[in-house]
């Protein structure tokens, strides 16, 4: 019983990243649209790099 609620909570965990990543991704597209002077494309796997390093960060620094 206790393994299937650890199971539980990994995967809790791991929706709530993937929704962090979906969530940055989507702020990263949307600040790309609104900087019309800086004009950077960011391709996807930057994106996901930045998203992914942000939630790294968040994860560490509330352990």
């Amino acid at each position: 019983m206790s393994k299937q609620i650890k199971d539980r909570k990994e995967i809790k965990l791991l929706d709530s990243q993937i929704y962090l990543c979906d969530e940055i991704r989507k702020l990263l597209k949307k600040k790309e649209k609104r900087s019309l002077a800086f004009e950077q494309e960011y391709t996807e796997h930057d994106i996901l790099h930045i998203a992914l390093n942000r939630l790294m960060s968040e994860l560490i620094s509330r352990h």
